[in-house]
């Protein structure tokens, strides 16, 4: 979901110069009327809608119960052309919908140079007799910012107004510690509340200062919403429903904490009506947490070639692939690279893949953990081969490239710190899959794990199947793990491997799967019991890190777990965790392991999902279906004599998969169950009183990167996305 900052018409003009705390800075007007290309507006003011003026249009409210709700929020950026009354032409055409459906509004927006805030700035709070108000939306070349943007009551003043949006019905949902999915949501639907207003900034540079508030004031951005009971309608308590949206867009972001983006509503006050929600774009790292904004990239034309290199779609040279089944790769260690970052030495060279290290070859050079730093874990790149060397024996020895690891300036991206492999694509001109493909090898903690192609034509996955279950390794730990860290990563996970698509054109359909068997809307892992003759399967999907009923066992809530968070699992009773976006492990024993009775260790924590990078001219059926990303639930063992077992299936798409466990006193079932995955990170483990059974959770889910000027065919179903 890269915010696209050229959509946004980038970071302004200047034309206002520098400015210190200045006051009123938008002006706002009601859209009564849209044509082709112009909106006919009222307002109490609107001399400030002049020609060469922007404006933000945004779809505030509903006014009528046909209006679409998938609408709600929608907002785009235009140039006043000209203006001949109150019918002003634009650079764009308008939002299409009926005006009297809606609050529908328009926001001039002040462009600066140099814009100093170390005081208060707010909107007008929105006002539904006149239909504007409450978004406040400034452009600057640069941002000093120690002061606040206050929020607070600035949102709508109707909950009839404002229906709820997805994920926003359910209260266990809205309020869970770890939610995030609507943070993500804010760059296509920026939502106003029943409540608090919305901001929008948008600079090239902001400096922040740790003084800064955007949203309320008298709160800061690690107070979370703890428990259902501060859900819609309950006026205790910190709670998301009712907060602001915040939506910040800026090349440079320097000193900024979690702290400054309070966003949530106070518990002195009463509840409002929509979730809180903050977006977050940027070039610069940020601490990841997305439990509270949206972490993002903004996206640029010349992104791929910058941060990976990748120049065309190959030469096609191997012509035509159908019903293809054979290893497509040849993997191999590298061993040294020289000073100019260009040749590198291979070792341990596979022969079995289609691919071969050839000149006029196309090459990825691939990144994986081997010490203490994790930054750069995933990163590549793609280059053409352009000479070979032999040694006395014959045999390949190196591999000379047109590009050079050095262009991707990473500084400490060396030997020394991270093991690297190199991995020949095949060249295809078309290339179409058969029913199924699992012919990559596991991962060995220097080469593998990876499945790669390059077509020049057409790439045909329809109904087929790219497996790379279990293909993965000994990769964990990835820092700061968001959508903008993964723009250029393609992390070979601890359990799943990983998938890299180049194609002029990529087809794919419901019944494709990337990564492993299941649907992608499955949402993490499931988690099966199993108890004599009475058999039982439970769907416990990794959704939002929610707390796994103790209803559906009878549990005590105390032995019931959490999912994990934005970054990392959540905890349980002694000290059992999910996945920190890799495996669950248990912080005293580690990865992998559990105690029966009698002493044994076995394997039960799940699997991390699968990562996929497309890259692709156009992209026909896209849907969430095809892209299984999801983490396998834990698998656990009975304390007991019995053959009752509660094991993990895989995960679909994204999010965790479950985390169980399981005690049996002969046939007596006393299940202690661990936390359902969470937004990224495994589900939690759990132990019974005594601690002599415990289980890791759920993997976490694995990371998909799509890159495409065309989308065509695609199912929207739980799928955002954008064509930047």
């Amino acid at each position: 979901m890269a915010f696209d900052i050229i959509e946004a018409r980038s970071y302004g003009t200047a034309s206002l110069g520098n400015a210190t705390n200045p006051t009123d800075i938008n002006s706002y007007a009601r859209v009564t009327a849209t044509a082709s290309n112009t909106i006919t507006i009222a307002g109490d003011d609107l001399t400030n809608f002049t020609a060469g003026t922007e404006i933000l249009l945004h779809l505030s409210a509903i006014k009528n119960s046909s209006a679409a709700t998938s609408k709600l929020g929608s907002y785009k950026f235009a140039k006043i052309m000209s203006v001949n009354g109150n019918v002003l032409t634009l650079s764009t055409t308008p939002i299409d919908v009926t005006p009297a459906n809606w609050y529908y509004q328009a926001v001039t927006v002040p462009h600066y140079r140099t814009l100093t805030l170390s005081e208060t700035l707010s909107p007008p709070a929105f006002d539904s007799e006149k239909g504007y108000g409450g978004i406040l939306i400034f452009k600057a070349q640069r941002l000093n910012f120690s002061g606040n943007i206050n929020l607070v009551d600035k949102g709508l003043d109707d909950e009839a107004l404002r229906p709820l949006l997805n994920q926003e019905s359910n209260g266990t949902l809205d309020t869970d510690t770890y939610s995030g999915h609507e943070n993500y949501e804010t760059v296509n639907h920026f939502t106003l509340q029943k409540g608090d207003g919305a901001a929008i900034i948008i600079a090239k540079r902001i400096d922040f200062e740790s003084t800064a508030r955007i949203g309320d004031p008298s709160l800061h951005g690690v107070q979370r919403c703890r428990a259902a009971s501060d859900s819609y309608q309950r006026p205790t308590g910190a709670t998301n429903i009712g907060g602001s949206s915040i939506l910040i867009a800026a090349q440079i972001i320097n000193d900024f904490t979690p702290e400054i983006i309070a966003k949530y509503r106070s518990m002195t006050r009463e509840a409002g009506k929509g979730l809180a929600r903050c977006y977050i774009a940027t070039e610069s790292r940020l601490p990841n947490d997305e439990g509270l904004y949206a972490y993002d990239i903004i996206s640029t034309p010349e992104r791929l070639s910058k941060e990976t290199l990748i120049d065309g779609f190959g030469s096609g040279a191997l012509g035509t692939a159908n019903k293809v089944t054979a290893q497509q790769n040849n993997y191999a260690k590298v061993s040294k690279i020289s000073k100019d970052g260009k040749t590198f030495t291979l070792t341990n060279i596979t022969t079995e893949g289609i691919a071969t290290f050839t000149r006029d070859g196309l090459v990825m050079i691939h990144a994986s953990f081997k010490s203490s730093l994790y930054s750069h874990v995933g990163r590549f790149f793609i280059s053409k081969c352009v000479g070979i060397t032999n040694d006395t024996q014959g045999k390949l020895s190196s591999i000379t490239l047109a590009n050079s690891i050095n262009d991707l300036d990473l500084g400490n991206f060396t030997l020394d710190n991270y093991n690297f492999q190199a991995v020949a694509i095949p060249q295809y001109s078309s290339f179409t899959l058969a029913d199924i493909n699992y012919k990559t090898p596991k991962f060995d903690g220097a080469k593998g794990g990876l499945f790669a192609i390059a077509v020049n034509g057409t790439c045909n996955l329809q109904d087929g199947f790219i497996d790379v279950r279990s293909a993965g390794g000994s990769q964990y730990n990835l820092t700061n793990v968001s959508n903008a860290r993964m723009k250029n990563r393609l992390p070979i996970g601890q359990g799943h491997g990983s998938i890299f698509i180049l194609a002029k054109e990529l087809k794919v359909n419901s019944a494709t799967r990337l990564g492993m068997s299941q649907t992608g809307n499955a949402f993490g892992g499931s988690v099966t019991i199993s108890q004599a003759d009475n058999h039982r399967d439970e769907r416990l999907g990794g959704f939002m890190g929610k707390r796994l009923s103790s209803s559906v066992y009878s549990l005590p809530d105390k032995y019931s777990g959490y999912g994990g968070s934005a970054a990392r699992g959540g905890t349980q009773k002694n000290n059992h965790v999910g996945g920190f976006c890799g495996n669950a492990s248990d912080s005293a024993t580690g990865f992998y392991s559990a105690r029966n009775q009698s002493g044994v260790s076995y394997p039960i924590s799940g699997l991390q999902g699968a990562s996929i990078f497309i890259v692709a001219q156009k992209i026909d059926g896209l849907s969430l279906d095809c892209l299984s990303t999801g983490g396998s639930g834990g698998i656990a063992t009975s304390k007991g004599t019995t053959s009752d077992d509660l094991s993990g299936a895989s995960g679909g798409c994204g999010y965790g998969g479950g985390g169980a466990s399981f005690k049996s006193e002969k046939f007596s079932l006393n299940a202690n169950s661990g936390g359902e995955g969470g937004v990224h990170g495994g589900g939690a483990g759990s132990s019974n009183s005594d601690n002599s059974l415990w289980s890791g959770g759920g993997g976490s889910s694995g990371f998909c990167t799509v890159y495409a000027n065309e989308i065509t065919n695609q199912s929207t179903t739980n799928l955002l996305f954008d064509n930047a």
